[in-house]
């Protein structure tokens, strides 16, 4: 059972191709914690989970759904997270989380996929983005023999800096980064669609007199700002002249 939470579709498109290439259910994780769903699932073979970096980890809001969760049947997880260049130390992590589930971690994968932290990093061009998904396709296709094996398959290699990103870092940039303030709207550009409030996955974006409005509750996943069609949402001033990432 492949399990993945998206904002942007990077995530999203990993998942497709596991469960294609491992002829397996996909759950879309991200649209179940919208509507409020809790997890309760059966699986009689490895689950994996598939989710983007935050802040060197698990996203936070994926992390608690997992471990409010019931996965009954087999006992045992992989972990594949999405990311512009590194995990940090989130193999610990996620093996703290998964347990609380009552789930073994058997190896967690570092995808490298095109960058889509607007409110930091600029996004690659298209071509680019192109050779780094083909190469990322290629890299999960490898795997698959050892998934559809039920092997261990081990964790990227942790730097000595990395406990300090996964700890220290990640609990600054969630106290002190990650939050809606920074958001704003070309008022000229918007067309009132809804599409924004549609793909937030906290339900925090409401559209009053044809506008959104953020209610204080955001978790960065960037999804409004990179799906709307008008490129009418930017944050703060990182986000100005950036290219927008979405993929299908």
């Amino acid at each position: 059972m492949i399990i993945y939470f998206s904002g942007t579709g990077n995530s999203r498109h990993i998942a497709r191709l596991l469960a294609e290439q491992l002829q397996d259910n996909l759950i879309d994780a991200t649209k179940m914690i919208r509507q409020g769903i809790a997890a309760d699932f059966v699986g009689d073979r490895p689950y994996i989970f598939v989710a983007p970096t935050y802040a060197w980890r698990l996203p936070r809001l994926f992390a608690e759904w997992i471990k409010r969760g019931r996965f009954d049947g087999c006992r045992s997880a992989y972990v594949f997270l999405t990311c512009g260049s590194g995990v940090g130390n989130a193999a610990a992590s996620a093996l703290r989380d998964l347990a609380e589930a009552g789930l073994q971690l058997r190896g967690l994968v570092k995808v490298v996929m095109p960058e889509n932290y607007l409110a930091m990093f600029p996004v690659p061009n298209e071509a680019k983005s192109a050779r780094i998904v083909a190469k990322a396709e290629a890299q999960v296709r490898a795997l698959v023999p050892r998934l559809a094996a039920g092997e261990d398959i081990g964790t990227p290699f942790v730097w000595p800096w990395s406990w300090l990103a996964t700890g220290l870092v990640n609990s600054f940039f969630y106290k002190f980064i990650i939050g809606d303030d920074g958001f704003w709207l070309h008022e000229d550009k918007c067309i009132g669609c809804g599409l924004c409030e549609q793909v937030c996955v906290k339900n925090n974006i409401r559209i009053e007199d044809g506008r959104p409005v953020w209610q204080g509750d955001c978790t960065h996943c960037m999804a409004c700002i990179c799906r709307c069609p008008r490129e009418a949402i930017e944050y703060k001033k990182a986000s100005s002249k950036r290219r927008r990432y979405y993929l299908p």
